[in-house]
C-alpha cells in the first residue's frame, strides 16, 4: 500500500511537506495553501466590486452631465465625490471620452428598452400608426424624464 492510500493527504506547495489534515499543514508550514475555489471567490468579490465602482462612476457622470452638460463632465470631480484619487478613476475608464461613450451607449440602451416596451403595449400589432404613436409619444417622454 503507498503512503498517500485511500485517506485523504495533502502536500504542502511551500516545503513539500505531507500532511493528512489542512490542520496539520498550517502547524508544519506557516504558509497557507490557496485552493482555485478560494481564488474564484476572491475573484468574485473582486469583480463585484468593481461592478458597483462602475456604476456609481456611472450614475455621478449622469447626474454631473444633467447639470453642467457634456463639455463641462470632469472625471476629477466624480474621483473626489466618490473619495478616490483622480488617477484611480482610470482603472475604471481609460479617457473621458471613454466615459461618454458609455453613458451615451446605456441611454441608447435604456430608450430602446422604452420605446420596445411600447411596441408590446399596442395590442394589434397590424395598428402601425397606433404603434408607431405609442412609441413616438415613448421617445418624447423619456427624452424629457431623462435629460442626461
Amino acid at each position: 500500500m503507498s503512503l498517500l492510500g485511500t485517506e485523504q493527504w495533502s502536500i504542502c506547495e511551500h516545503c513539500s511537506h505531507i500532511a493528512r489534515t489542512f490542520a496539520t499543514k498550517q502547524e508544519h508550514c506557516s504558509r497557507i495553501d490557496v485552493t482555485l475555489a478560494t481564488v474564484a471567490v476572491v475573484a468574485g468579490i473582486r469583480e463585484q466590486a468593481r461592478a458597483e465602482h462602475t456604476a456609481e462612476i456611472v450614475r455621478l457622470a449622469r447626474q454631473q452631465l444633467e447639470r453642467n452638460g457634456a463639455a463641462e463632465l470632469s472625471l476629477r470631480a466624480i474621483a473626489r465625490d466618490l473619495g478616490m484619487a483622480s488617477s484611480a478613476i482610470y482603472r475604471y475608464f481609460a479617457s473621458r471620452d471613454e466615459l461618454l461613450t458609455r453613458l451615451i451607449i446605456d441611454s441608447y440602451d435604456r430608450l430602446g428598452a422604452a420605446v420596445e416596451h411600447a411596441d408590446r403595449t399596442v395590442k394589434r400589432r397590424k395598428d402601425f400608426l397606433g404603434r408607431w404613436r405609442a412609441m413616438a409619444h415613448t421617445i418624447r417622454s423619456w427624452a424629457i424624464a431623462n435629460p442626461a
